[in-house]
């Protein structure tokens, strides 16, 4: 068993046990997660114990790179100083995945998916981990609990959810807050996790908070003073809604997806936005192509991914969403969804 100490530095320790639900999983954890829903323990749902400003004393944080194992994972992309934005190892003969962000945020997750260690340097805050967490960390988890986790955005509409697919600045988070300023409720921004109830696939809430650029609060009206997801880091100025507040709708329960939009280059076409078909191999490459974690899944892992995807899109119809460089036409984009997710219905 592992022997976990707490970091203490300058912060504030928290004993107190959380739970939270999101994603399908029960979360556990000793801090409070904010945009999280609280809920009581639910022997139902598979678990994840949630462990923050703490670390296992057999892995030592300042251990130098060069003393760790080889890398299992670095991130193409690359912070302001050009270091990669994320770094992974495994260790212990792979009974664990360490990931390290370049600020020097890090995260132990075991294999199983079940419990996470995480750990963030004195001049950052826990609101910049959480971020982490509800994004990339959480979705490696669902992955590793054998969960398909889509990067995307899902609305619920006339008691079922639309979701909508793309890559990251494809305008998946925008649409979900033009939904939600009509009065739509929302399951999820940039992560969507899938599982079965019954014969039916369901599409699961995740956390309340939809995140969102400057350029994206301006052309839908939102004060620009949104808090920042980062609040250490005044470089990064994208924020978040949060959808508790009064006039929006946080939907807390599962719904059955109806329908799923790959969200397709924006276009200065005076045609769009507009809704084209999506061949059903054309679709099933696209969810592929945006599931989360693709990096973790071994040969075994993608063979069951492949199926599960294979088997949703016989149940529910896909289409490519093609919306306008000009954002000031959200409206006509969430008519022109509306009415085809109703006539097709």
């Amino acid at each position: 068993m592992l022997q976990v100490e707490n970091i203490q530095g300058n912060r504030q320790i928290e004993g107190s046990n959380y739970n939270y639900t999101a994603c399908g999983l029960t979360i556990n954890s000793n801090f409070a997660l904010p945009g999280f829903r609280r809920t009581e323990a639910n022997s139902f749902l598979p678990a994840l114990q949630l462990s923050l400003n703490c670390w296992p004393k057999e892995f030592n944080l300042c251990l130098p790179d060069t003393a760790l194992e080889p890398e299992w994972y670095r991130s193409p992309y690359t912070d302001l100083n050009g270091e990669p934005f994320l770094r992974g190892w495994q260790l212990d003969q792979g009974r664990f995945f360490w990931l390290r962000y370049s600020d020097g945020t890090s995260f132990l997750i075991e294999r199983s998916g079940s419990k996470i260690w995480a750990n963030w340097p004195e001049e950052l805050t826990l609101e910049n981990t959480l971020a982490y967490f509800s994004g990339l960390i959480l979705g490696f988890v669902l992955r590793l609990q054998g969960k398909v986790a889509l990067h995307a955005s899902a609305v619920g509409i006339d008691g079922r959810c639309v979701l909508f697919v793309g890559n990251s600045g494809g305008g998946k988070s925008t649409l979900a807050a033009a939904f939600a300023k009509e009065g739509y409720e929302v399951l999820s921004d940039d992560l969507v996790a899938l599982g079965q109830e019954g014969d039916k696939f369901v599409a699961y809430p995740s956390f309340s908070r939809i995140r969102l650029w400057p350029d994206s609060t301006k052309a839908l009206s939102l004060p620009p003073t949104l808090p920042r997801i980062f609040p250490s880091d005044d470089s990064y100025d994208k924020r978040y809604l949060d959808i508790t507040k009064e006039g929006y709708s946080f939907q807390e329960k599962p719904l059955q997806p109806a329908a799923i939009f790959v969200l397709g280059e924006r276009s200065q076409d005076s045609s769009a936005p507009y809704i084209e078909k999506l061949p059903v191999s054309e679709g099933l490459i696209s969810l592929i192509t945006h599931t989360f974690g693709n990096w973790l899944l071994d040969k075994e892992m993608r063979g069951q991914e492949f199926k599960v995807l294979g088997r949703l899109l016989q149940e529910i119809r896909v289409a490519r969403l093609v919306s306008h460089v000009d954002l000031n036409k959200l409206s006509t984009l969430c008519k022109i969804v509306l009415e085809n997710y109703r006539e097709s219905r």
